[in-house]
């Protein structure tokens, strides 16, 4: 049995552990395993405003892949899925012929909404490319996207040389969705960051330093980040895979295509219910990885019933982090240390190494 692997998210990373493990004790039900991903390394999303503050050391938020493909006994194939043809059992690659799988998982993450001239906040290996390539004295960085994700990113850029950052949302407040309390907590960060924000903004481009809405346009901008809104990273609405409308696979409480019984995914690249948010694709990683065993072994998946709530925590880009759980909100160093601590345990339990923290 041939189980291709597309991408490399956070689900991913406890799949060739799993797999690892089961070599390790000579498991039997070993599977020919292939991992399809662009990059050696792949990027803990919760530490990178870490990175970017200056908190974390350069590098600290990158596992390498090169440790799990060899104890899983996995190959690596350095392209880019393009697309899948699911009728055939093909996955589409950039560069190499089209990979037949017996088994599939998908796990190829969302991208966000991006206006020209912007770059997006992923591709991580494009966005800190931007980043260091930015003139401190070329003029301000603007975020677009108020929530958790944008505001997070706009207090650690506000710890880097230059003019303090803009932050835009297209909606009428800040971190839309969220409790009035834990917003109030954010505004008060990002004051005492020195960040200014605009909400009712929605950027249609950015054009020689000048972002543009529908109504009105803001000068002196040296880069815009976009990190709102979530398209597909893999659109896969001409492959064959039930979708929903924007391109994204639906899958079931299993993790399974609901039109297709050999194809799993996991993460913000799929429809299944869940918010778009990391921390889903992590908790999303065990169960997936015990279904793409059962289903090497002829056996049902069994169906995964997550908590519907998750602890959130925001850090400030000092040393104190905004939390939320459960409709309460809170703030403190304390915070801070705790998610420094699930952080860097994530970290850990994939790259094998940890103390990242400055």
């Amino acid at each position: 049995m041939h189980l291709v692997l597309a991408g490399a998210g956070h689900a991913h990373l406890e799949v060739l552990r799993h797999f690892g493990q089961q070599q390790a004790r000579r498991n039997a039900e070993a599977p020919r395993l292939t991992l399809v991903a662009p990059d050696a390394i792949t990027v803990y999303s919760g530490a990178v405003p870490g990175v970017v503050a200056g908190l974390l050391r350069p590098g600290a938020a990158e596992i390498p892949l090169a440790p799990l493909l060899a104890r899983a006994g996995a190959e690596w194939i350095e392209d880019q899925v393009t697309g899948l043809d699911a009728g055939r059992r093909l996955v589409l690659l950039g560069r190499n012929p089209p990979l037949p799988y017996d088994l599939l998982s998908l796990n190829t993450g969302a991208r966000p909404v991006t206006p020209p001239g912007s770059v997006p906040v992923r591709p991580w290996r494009g966005f800190f490319a931007a980043l260091a390539a930015l003139d401190p004295a070329a003029g301000r960085v603007a975020v677009i996207g108020a929530g958790v994700a944008g505001v997070e990113l706009a207090l650690a850029l506000a710890r880097r040389p230059g003019p303090h950052p803009l932050l835009l949302e297209a909606a009428p407040e800040l971190l839309p969705g969220l409790p009035a309390s834990f917003r109030a907590h954010a505004e008060r960060a990002l004051r005492l960051a020195g960040v200014s924000w605009r909400t009712a903004f929605p950027v249609e481009r950015l054009d020689e330093g000048m972002l543009h809405s529908l109504e009105a346009g803001m000068g002196q901008v040296a880069l815009a980040i976009a990190c709102a809104g979530a398209l597909p990273g893999l659109d896969l609405r001409t492959s064959g895979l039930a979708c929903d409308a924007a391109g994204f696979p639906r899958v079931d409480e299993a993790l399974c295509s609901v039109s297709h019984r050999e194809v799993f995914g996991a993460g913000d690249g799929v429809a299944a219910g869940l918010p778009k948010a990391g921390v889903w694709a992590v908790r999303a990683g065990p169960v997936l990885a015990g279904n793409l065993s059962r289903a090497l072994r002829g056996e049902p998946p069994r169906p995964w019933t997550p908590q519907r709530q998750a602890l959130m925590l925001l850090g400030t880009g000092r040393a104190e982090a905004i939390g939320l759980w459960r409709g309460i909100s809170f703030e403190g160093a304390w915070a801070w240390r705790w998610k420094r601590w699930l952080d860097d345990r994530f970290v850990q339990r994939y790259a094998g190494a940890g103390g990242g923290w400055l």
